[in-house]
């Protein structure tokens, strides 16, 4: 999720007040029966840190019926909850704007089984459509080693004009297309482009 000033105060204060809000017994109602259904809001408390946390549920486990992945809507990460750490979002937390962003690589599309003209860098402007193929996880997990515990420089190229997901009685957020940098070295890597050298 991009991090600013501003923004990351207001997640602050919205994180606290969760944690205020939900310390208090009473506060704590569980889901039920539908309200686990994939698109349903609501409040998780993290196995990790034992905070809480605004969630939506992306899946229910295949493999536990007392589970569903969970996708942290202001953070963007997903986790495996138990079902009796997700609770019903309190319409209070729900006016904060959703914090993540969907993106994606701008012109960088994956390998279609066909040929491999489909996975190079759009020239001109450079803006394509978001495609509705689907990336391999060897490449997804290859993209994670290039990113992961990094501070990147996102340039916004394009708003898909797509929402990302339904996010039930919060603000929903665009899907954007970005060129993504990593800075932190003695020259500027362009995420996009490398993938495409590396045979992505």
């Amino acid at each position: 999720h991009p991090v600013q000033p501003d923004t990351a105060h207001e997640l602050d204060q919205l994180i606290n007040s969760m944690i205020q809000y939900y310390s208090v017994e009473e506060n704590l109602v569980p889901l039920h029966g539908l309200q686990y259904d994939i698109g349903t809001v609501c409040c998780v408390r993290s196995a990790y840190d034992g905070l809480w946390y605004r969630g939506i549920v992306m899946e229910r486990d295949v493999c536990a019926s007392d589970k569903c992945i969970v996708l942290f809507v202001d953070y963007g990460d997903t986790q495996l909850v138990d079902k009796d750490s997700m609770f019903v979002l309190d319409q209070m937390f729900m006016n904060t704007p959703v914090q993540c962003v969907c993106c994606s690589l701008c012109g960088v599309r994956p390998l279609l089984s066909g040929g491999a003209s489909e996975s190079i860098v759009e020239p001109s402007n450079g803006i394509v459509p978001i495609p509705s193929h689907v990336w391999p996880p060897d490449i997804n997990a290859h993209f994670e080693t290039m990113v992961s515990g990094k501070q990147l420089v996102a340039y916004v190229a394009n708003n898909s004009g797509h929402e990302c997901l339904q996010y039930s009685g919060m603000q929903k957020k665009m899907a954007v297309e970005v060129n993504l940098f990593d800075t932190g070295g003695e020259s500027d890597i362009d995420i996009g482009t490398l993938l495409v050298m590396q045979g992505a």
